[in-house]
């Protein structure tokens, strides 16, 4: 009801404001995923590809009762900023630049904290990809300790949680054990931390 009322109470921007926005956010995606800015008209490094995602992260958790208030802005976090991040994580198993993992991180966990509803289909990806990387050796020690932190956030937030049960652990389909999972790999890899600090 709380976070109702708090959409109800969002400003509804104007359509050429609403546009812009759509722009800024799409830029800011094409820039973090290597590719030039259309709107801005920006070649993009990697120094503005950490920059793009830090701007993401601001706007995601300064602005994420305006962004849900309005369903192309969702859109835009589902269609465009989702697939760059998914990216970054199945690449972090080669090598993800230590520069980037940080940033990359938070924005996940700020997207699936506030829009784990309008990317829930992504937000079971993310949190698969997260556990593969726990429950194997190839992932670097800081990654995986950067993962942690994410899960950390996203265990204080329990609508994620219970979202992505609702979504997969009880579909009529045939659940998916999603959650049950999570806990599982997390507790399974403090574990091997604990175990191998005896």
């Amino acid at each position: 009801a709380a976070g109702a009322a708090a959409q109800d109470s969002a400003p509804t921007l104007g359509e050429p404001i609403l546009k812009d926005a759509c722009s800024v956010i799409h830029d800011l995606c094409s820039l973090a995923d290597g590719e030039q800015a259309q709107w801005l008209h920006i070649n993009s490094s990697l120094p503005l590809r950490v920059l793009a995602l830090q701007l993401l992260q601001i706007v995601l958790v300064e602005h994420h009762v305006t962004i849900l208030a309005h369903p192309s802005l969702c859109t835009a976090l589902h269609d465009r900023l989702s697939p760059v991040l998914v990216r970054y994580i199945n690449a972090q198993a080669g090598g993800l630049d230590p520069r980037m993992a940080f940033p990359v991180y938070k924005v996940i966990a700020v997207l699936l904290l506030h829009f784990h509803k309008a990317v829930i289909d992504q937000a079971e990806m993310f949190l698969n990809l997260t556990i593969r990387a726990l429950e194997h050796g190839e992932a670097s020690a800081w990654s995986k300790y950067l993962l942690l932190l994410v899960l950390k956030e996203w265990a204080e937030g329990p609508g994620l949680l219970q979202a992505l049960f609702r979504h997969s652990d009880l579909r009529e389909s045939g659940p998916r054990p999603t959650v049950q999972n999570i806990v599982q790999a997390a507790a399974g890899y403090l574990q091997k931390v604990y175990a191998e600090t005896q």
